[in-house]
Order: structure tokens, then C-alpha cells, then sequence
């Protein structure tokens, strides 16, 4: 199981850990601090999951991304700003892929939300 994490905010770290490593996953300390500096992050955390039966994780650069699931973020995101949420100010999406990041990124340009 791993132990020491070297990529997350230590915020997100405490989440995933509770939720994932029963309590067993810590951030190195070098990261924690530059982590720290990198982004504010709210005082409440929600964890949405959602369920996929269709789309596929590929392969990118040794790494992955899933088209259909940066579609159903971005109709999350819509959905939720139609709602009243102000999703500049009290949304933050979180994935744990580079190439996933981006198909969200444009997802989310082409729907006309930047988040």
C-alpha cells in the first residue's frame, strides 16, 4: 500500500487517505510546504463520485484519460451553475491525470465555463 504521497495538496492528501488508505497515506514534508503555496483551498471538501457504465480510460503518455467522464464533468458543472452555484468562487475539480485535466479543461471551454 503506498505510504508517502509526493503530488497532492496535503488537504486533498488527508481526504484520499481517510477515504482510501484508512488513515495511512502522509504527504512528504518538502511537498506539504510547496503544496501549501500552490492553491487555497476551501473549508469544506465534497467528494462526488459518479458511475460510468459507458467510456474508457486510454492511455496517454503513460498516463490516462477517460472522454466520457470529462463530458459528465463538465454537464456536472453546467448543471450546478444553473442551479445558482457560483462555481468561480465554491467549485474545484480534482483529477488525478494530466491528459484527463486538459479533456476537461476543453470540455469545459466548449460548454463556456471556466473553472
Amino acid at each position: 500500500m503506498l505510504r508517502v504521497q509526493y503530488r497532492m495538496h496535503l488537504k486533498i492528501c488527508e481526504f484520499v487517505s481517510s477515504s482510501f488508505y484508512e488513515g495511512q497515506l502522509t504527504t512528504d514534508p518538502a511537498v506539504a510546504v510547496e503544496r501549501s503555496q500552490d492553491v487555497h483551498m476551501p473549508r469544506g471538501l465534497l467528494w462526488q463520485s459518479y458511475e460510468l457504465r459507458e467510456g474508457r480510460e486510454e492511455s496517454v503518455r503513460k498516463s490516462y484519460q477517460n472522454e466520457r467522464e470529462a463530458q459528465m464533468v463538465a454537464q456536472v458543472v453546467l448543471r450546478l451553475e444553473r442551479l445558482g452555484l457560483r462555481i468561480h468562487e465554491q467549485l474545484m475539480i480534482i483529477t488525478f491525470y494530466k491528459p484527463q485535466k486538459f479533456l476537461i479543461e476543453q470540455h469545459l471551454k466548449d460548454a463556456r465555463l471556466n473553472v
